[in-house]
Formats: C-alpha cells, sequence, structure tokens
C-alpha cells in the first residue's frame, strides 16, 4: 500500500481516485467508527465496508451516534442517488 500514496488507483468507474499520502490524515487506531443515516441503504455500505475490511488492513465498527468517538466516518444520503461520506476529524 506505501507504493500507491499520492497515487491515482486503478478503476473502472469514469475518474480514477487519489489516495491521501498524509500522515496526518491518517488513522493511526483500529477499528474506525462509523455512523448509518436511517435513510441511506444499509445493506450496500456495509458491503462496501466488508469489501474494504477484506482487501486492506482496515477495519472499522458501527457506532450509535457521532459524540465522544473522536475521528469517525458518517454516511449520509447524497444530493441525488449516491451517498456522501463525511468524515469528523
Amino acid at each position: 500500500m506505501a507504493a500507491m500514496q499520492g497515487k491515482k488507483m486503478e478503476s473502472r468507474s469514469p475518474s480514477a481516485k487519489t489516495m491521501i499520502s498524509s500522515l496526518a490524515m491518517r488513522w493511526t487506531t483500529m477499528p474506525i467508527p462509523f455512523t448509518i443515516d436511517s435513510n441511506v441503504d444499509r445493506n450496500a455500505v456495509l458491503a462496501g465496508i466488508r469489501l474494504w475490511q477484506d482487501v486492506t488492513c482496515i477495519t472499522f465498527r458501527e457506532v450509535s451516534g457521532t459524540s465522544g468517538h473522536g475521528s469517525m466516518l458518517q454516511f449520509i444520503k447524497g444530493n441525488g442517488y449516491g451517498v456522501k461520506l463525511i468524515v469528523f476529524l
């Protein structure tokens, strides 16, 4: 994974995604806490999280609420059909 830091990832989507190389922007403890908004397709988000866990060394833990967890992820409904991912640092 270190070789990929800061470089574009291979993607089949129209635009390739980039990875963040800044050490300050990385989680230092696992699992990463997250919440899923009630109006989001929960099964789709959980399937994506399982895939991330299967192909990386990253682990996640679902929590209730956003307070008291420090840095965390929140999956919310986007403006259209997608889901937005909000990162609380």
